[in-house]
């Protein structure tokens, strides 16, 4: 009873803080930290939204219904192909997000967030070509560094998300530690690398 119980928390962590909803909430953040008139601000967060929100959802829901699978036990190999087509998808559309950041107004942290969005996409991608990566843990790396950067050390309860998330891919079998283990990195090298870069680290 209690492994079930267990498995449904899991599964709920799982959901709750899927790579889609943290990326979400990663350019949400970068835009509210980001200095900009606030009507541009309130445009920027209702087109995140809309389109890598409520657009992704259904683009997401489609492929699901056609039969795609994209988070089964680490055996299944044939999730790859699925998520290849979806994070194409989504490379596709947060690279034109950049453009026009870029060719508007150049706001930081919001342009380094896009730049490490996309790095981390491209390189995730040629990964995925080969072999499985997590992007659970991935994002979550993600999205932990970008509240380090943001509130410091005010952020440290969520490394207990962090350790959280982690501990429910291991426990549903969705992946290996060396998977795990290779999204957290790819995180911090595009973190440190894009962010050094811009010389935003305090």
């Amino acid at each position: 009873m209690k492994k079930t119980l267990l498995i449904k928390f899991a599964e709920l962590i799982s959901i709750i803080f899927n790579p889609f909803a943290l990326g979400l909430a990663i350019l949400v953040m970068a835009i509210v930290k980001s200095k900009m008139p606030q009507v541009e601000q309130l445009v920027w967060i209702i087109t995140v939204t809309v389109l890598n929100g409520a657009v992704l959802a259904l683009i997401y829901w489609i492929f699901i219904n056609a039969g795609y699978i994209f988070d089964d036990s680490v055996q299944n190999k044939k999730i790859l192909h699925g998520r290849l087509v979806l994070l194409t998808l989504l490379l596709v559309l947060v690279t034109i997000e950049l453009l026009v950041l870029v060719s508007t107004s150049a706001y930081q942290p919001l342009l380094a967030v896009y730049i490490g969005g996309v790095l981390t996409l491209v390189l995730g991608l040629l990964i995925t070509n080969f072999w499985k990566i997590s992007w659970h843990s991935t994002m979550i790396t993600f999205f932990t560094g970008m509240f380090v950067f943001m509130y410091n050390y005010r952020a440290w309860p969520l490394v207990l998300v962090f350790i959280t998330v982690i501990w429910s891919r291991i426990l549903l079998k969705r992946h290996t530690i060396w998977q795990l283990t290779a999204g957290v990195l790819l995180s911090i090298i595009v973190i440190i690398a894009v962010f050094g870069y811009f010389g935003l680290f305090k």
